[in-house]
């Protein structure tokens, strides 16, 4: 999570931009401040504090706002309903956000647990990971269609 919160950033400047081919972001998390509060609401005797305390909590370099300055640069999305961390809504967050050819890989599993060798689709996965890869490396800043079936749009949960 806060891998791809740090991968999106770096990725949106124009420096490393252009040096890439895609970025994949994996159970990453949409902005510091709304995890900050996912986190605080989950102890009932912290609910009441979720607000102001998370204006503690900086709104630089927040993921959803780096993808916006993305293109041409491909982005796939990864993330699981099941992420009891990093909630479902941010991945989604993060793809609506983006302004660039974009895919969504629903995954299934707990947190960062969906591309291990212990997950059930774990291979699946992977595989549709190298081929988006493919797919951006063959594009080559052209639009493109997400590779079927593994990716769709997101589904609010």
């Amino acid at each position: 999570s806060l891998g791809a919160a740090l991968l999106l950033e770096v990725a949106s400047m124009p420096t490393y931009r252009h040096t890439l081919t895609a970025v994949v972001a994996d159970s990453g998390f949409s902005s510091y401040r709304r995890i900050a509060r996912d986190a605080l609401s989950s102890s009932w005797l912290l609910l009441p504090l979720q607000y102001p305390l998370s204006w503690l909590v900086t709104a630089r370099h927040n993921p959803e706002d780096a993808v916006r300055h993305f293109a041409p640069l491909p982005l796939l999305v990864a993330h699981s309903p099941d992420d009891t961390l990093v909630p479902y809504a941010h991945g989604v967050r993060i793809y609506d956000a983006a302004q660039t050819e974009k895919c969504f890989l629903k995954t299934s599993g707990p947190h960062n647990a969906a591309l291990g060798p212990r997950s059930p689709n774990g291979v699946q996965y992977r595989e549709a990971i190298v081929e988006f890869f493919a797919v951006a490396a063959r594009s080559s800043g052209a639009a493109f269609d997400c590779p079927a079936p593994t990716f769709d749009q997101p589904a609010d949960q």
